[in-house]
């Protein structure tokens, strides 16, 4: 991944193996991108795992460090950790394990947290630092923004479904997503706040392949103008 709030789609590493023993490990990585394309079928179709020769890397990981490294991240707590008792088919608490770089020098992991309850991102985070504390790394949590639970008796909410209603002739969706909005972060400096969170319809967020729907930036435009018209009074 480029970013921590990118789910990778992409990853490579310098693997070395002895002469005599790379046709062998040639074979078997063969044989594992057809479990990953068979684990994929319908959904990633495209998905391949290759191998090519390069030139011998001036230094190496060292092996008892790449071991406990290699066990750590497949030991990371990763993807949908919790869905919402509250709100069926949405996820409360999830991971994403989105970098791993290396300067040839240092192995620098980043993971994202996001949940709508604090308490079980906290733990969720303990637990990962726990799985690379005892790989011996160093561990640090940061940059941490509280979740938004939603309110569906929200003054704002209501005055926003029945302003759609009388522009749009029918009932909005109002669902509830599992991303780390604005929301939060404004929330947790004003907890009393009524808050909403809206737009234009976008696809593929947080990837290259992001974009938006032109015809849906107008619509989006004209519903906040009529929301800002019919906002409820305190």
């Amino acid at each position: 991944g480029g970013l921590r709030n990118a789910i990778p789609r992409e990853a490579e590493a310098v693997v070395m193996v002895k002469t005599k023993e790379y046709e062998a490990f040639a074979k078997e990585l063969k044989a594992y991108e057809k479990v990953v394309r068979a684990e994929y079928a319908g959904i990633e179709d495209a998905v391949s795992v290759k191998i090519r020769e390069c030139e011998a890397p001036a230094e190496m990981v060292a092996r008892e460090v790449a071991e406990k490294l290699t066990k750590a991240v497949v030991g990371c707590p990763d993807g949908v950790q919790k869905m919402s008792m509250a709100m069926p088919g949405l996820v409360q608490t999830s991971s994403n394990l989105a970098r791993v770089v290396s300067d040839g020098k240092t192995v620098k992991l980043q993971c994202l947290l996001r949940s709508s309850v604090n308490t079980e991102k906290a733990a969720l985070g303990e637990a990962i630092a726990a799985v690379f504390s005892l790989a011996g790394a160093k561990v640090q949590l940061s940059g941490s923004y509280d979740g938004w639970n939603p309110d569906m008796d929200s003054p704002i909410l209501k005055a926003m479904t029945a302003s759609y209603k009388a522009l749009y002739g029918k009932q909005p969706a109002v669902t509830a997503i599992h991303a780390g909005l604005e929301c939060g972060i404004i929330g947790s400096k004003y907890p009393k706040m009524d808050m909403i969170s809206f737009g234009p319809t976008i696809c593929y967020p947080h990837s290259p392949d992001e974009k938006v729907e032109i015809a849906s930036v107008g619509k989006f435009y004209e519903f906040m103008v009529d929301t800002l018209r019919n906002i409820p009074k305190k």
